[in-house]
């Protein structure tokens, strides 16, 4: 799936062997604050300048990973924001080529009985449920590979649990590369860690 290795950074200075990650691999980022895990992140996405000897994505050649162009997708714990509506904001995400054939339904907001987000401008949102309202979207989008960062940071720990209750089964069927500065739910299902 996702496969890197000799891979730096100069600021903040990364330098790690090899990152590997497989179809049903979880893979959990851990290190220090400030030890450069979303500076990672963000090269990963090709939003920070990077050095590396190899970068694949599906057995193919890239320079950084691309969610117009690959089946994966990035939660970043810099939150959405937006003056329209949830539901406003969620039509322009499936209206999107790549996304075209894919549907929303809000299931996960009524399973957690949050479908009021809906009608709520995406601004007037709290962080906690921003990071809600990114799982929910990302699980309808259902990408193969799933890069997230800090995505529980901003919960409760009741929230997180029942996010966790009902997106448990489909982190397992997919592969996911996660930064977390304590303990998360991820951590239940992880196969490996990369310190930094």
């Amino acid at each position: 799936m996702l496969r890197v290795e000799k891979l730096k950074l100069n600021s903040p200075k990364v330098s790690i062997e090899k990152i590997e990650v497989g179809s049903s691999d979880v893979v959990k980022i851990e290190g220090a604050s400030g030890s450069g895990k979303s500076s990672l992140m963000l090269a990963l996405m090709g939003l920070k300048k990077f050095e590396c000897e190899v970068f694949s994505f599906e057995g193919r050649p890239v320079s950084h990973l691309n969610p117009e162009k690959d089946d994966m997708a990035f939660i970043s714990q810099f939150h959405i924001n937006s003056d329209d509506t949830l539901k406003e904001y969620i039509q322009t995400i499936f209206s999107y080529k790549k996304n075209k054939s894919k549907s929303y339904t809000p299931w996960m907001l009524e399973e957690l009985h949050k479908q009021d987000f809906l009608e709520r401008a995406v601004n007037t949102l709290s962080g906690g449920e921003k990071q809600l309202v990114a799982l929910s979207i990302l699980e309808a989008l259902s990408p193969k590979l799933v890069l997230i960062d800090e995505v529980f940071s901003s919960m409760d720990s009741d929230t997180e649990k029942d996010v966790w209750r009902v997106m448990e089964d489909w982190f397992r069927k997919r592969a996911v590369l996660y930064t977390a500065h304590h303990s998360v739910s991820l951590d239940n299902i992880k196969s490996k860690t990369i310190e930094l």
